[in-house]
């Protein structure tokens, strides 16, 4: 297990049963690489273990199949739902509260900021969402994924701390101010 899928559990130990976690963009390859966690794996093994409703979303076929593929391997294809969509389309209609939300989508800060307001109506009052990719993925946006985001985020009384992953990799851990 990679720092990445590491941080993610230790992130979520805390959720019991019942809890609803949220991934916007699923795995893309059939095994764990350094530059990818594998969360959706990590997070599915979770969700049985705790009986969590978890939900991976990504608008990629093909990296819906590879997931259902690796997930069926692992006999956890039961516990996650994959769902097909735009991120943004499928969290502002999702009818759940959500306790964990994990937005590792595309390389785009725009993507990151319309996904968090999609769902920012169905966020639980404690709920963290965590956002992946914060580092320079294109000049000029040193917070890669965040750079819209996370200002946005600190703008609305939401702690962000930026956490290192994988060797030039960060994530970032949001949490709401009581």
């Amino acid at each position: 297990m990679n720092a990445k899928a590491a941080l993610l559990l230790e992130l979520t130990e805390g959720l019991g049963g019942g809890m609803v976690v949220v991934e916007g963009g699923t795995m893309r390859a059939p095994q764990e690489v350094a530059s990818d966690g594998a969360s959706t794996l990590y997070l599915a093994r979770r969700a049985k273990e705790r009986g969590w409703r978890f939900v991976s979303i990504d608008n990629d076929l093909d990296a819906l199949i590879n997931a259902r593929t690796v997930l069926f391997a692992e006999s956890l294809d039961g516990a996650v739902t994959l769902q097909v969509g735009d991120g943004a389309t499928v969290l502002f209609d999702m009818p759940d509260s959500i306790d964990f939300l994990y937005l590792d989508g595309a390389a785009d800060p725009g993507e990151a900021l319309a996904q968090f307001e999609a769902a920012k109506g169905n966020l639980a009052p404690s709920a963290i969402v965590a956002v992946d990719d914060i580092q320079e993925i294109r000049p000029g946006e040193p917070l890669g994924k965040g750079e819209r985001l996370l200002p946005a985020l600190q703008a609305r009384g939401w702690t962000v701390e930026v956490t290192p992953t994988e060797p030039g990799y960060a994530m970032a851990i949001c949490r709401r101010l009581s």
